[in-house]
């Protein structure tokens, strides 16, 4: 399954680009929130790794 691999990065990289741009500004309104960013990035993360294996296993 390329075709998913390669409609699945552009949609990743534009995720990290709004979540830099909401990390930046929730970081100057809320600063409590900067500490659950990165660990709710990674759950993200996580899923779509195994999304991604399970559409390429299938």
């Amino acid at each position: 399954m390329i075709v998913v691999s390669y409609f699945f990065f552009p949609l990743l990289l534009l995720f990290f680009t709004l979540l830099h741009y909401f990390y930046s500004s929730f970081s100057r309104s809320m600063p409590h929130l900067t500490y659950h960013l990165p660990v709710l990035t990674w759950l993200l993360l996580l899923v779509a790794s195994s999304v991604e294996r399970r559409r390429s296993g299938s």
